[in-house]
């Protein structure tokens, strides 16, 4: 049940509403094996999910005992990803349902990828009208699983977080809003990759299934 003090609602982009992490994970996997050599396991790609990507790459080159800069790989990272993103033009299943719902609040997306990559899908997507703010990784110091992306939200919404209901699909994502004090909805969209969706107040395998 959503609580009826809901005045916003916060929407992760990649996984949440589009399906960008397949490019993103691809894009993860070639970096590696071109300038590390490695070949990423399954295990790897848990390293990846709901975080910032220089975080993942920091942890990854920690794993690894690399000295290549994680900055010097998503420099890499983010020139093809900007490339492939461009390629963005479907909504997640139950997506629009979700904006028609709840047009009688503000709309923000909260997301860890650059505000030009959220740009670039929301104008593909021709939806940039729908939402009110935008928080990208490069509005923010500490990003997911921080709470702090979720708490500037709520500030430049003038709203109580405890007033917040936030789509995620992440265990970063997912912690950073309950950390902020927000009502999160867990969409598990078919990943089986992703674990701790538990720590959500509602799971749910797609948005289809709110109503």
């Amino acid at each position: 049940m959503i609580p009826k003090n809901i005045q916003a609602v916060i929407f992760d982009l990649d996984g949440t509403l589009v399906d960008t992490e397949k490019y993103a994970i691809k894009v993860f996997s070639d970096v590696m094996k071109t300038y590390c050599g490695i070949d990423v396991t399954p295990e790897d790609l848990t390293l990846f999910y709901g975080v910032h990507d220089l975080t993942s790459y920091k942890m990854i080159i920690e794993k690894y005992g690399l000295t290549v800069s994680a900055a010097e790989l998503l420099k890499h990272h983010n020139a093809e990803y900007d490339r492939i993103v461009s390629e963005v033009n479907e909504l997640l299943p139950g997506a629009e349902n979700i904006f028609k719902r709840f047009s009688h609040l503000p709309l923000v997306i909260c997301s860890g990828s650059t505000r030009q990559q959220i740009q670039t899908i929301l104008s593909n997507l021709s939806i940039v009208d729908l939402f009110d703010h935008i928080v990208s990784c490069d509005d923010v110091e500490k990003h997911k699983p921080h709470p702090e992306p979720f708490l500037l939200t709520a500030d430049k919404l003038g709203i109580d977080p405890v007033c917040c209901l936030v789509f995620e699909d992440s265990d970063a994502g997912i912690k950073a809003a309950k950390a902020a004090g927000m009502y999160v909805i867990a969409v598990k969209n078919g990943n089986s990759i992703r674990r701790k969706l538990e720590q959500a107040d509602l799971v749910v395998d797609s948005l289809d299934q709110i109503k």
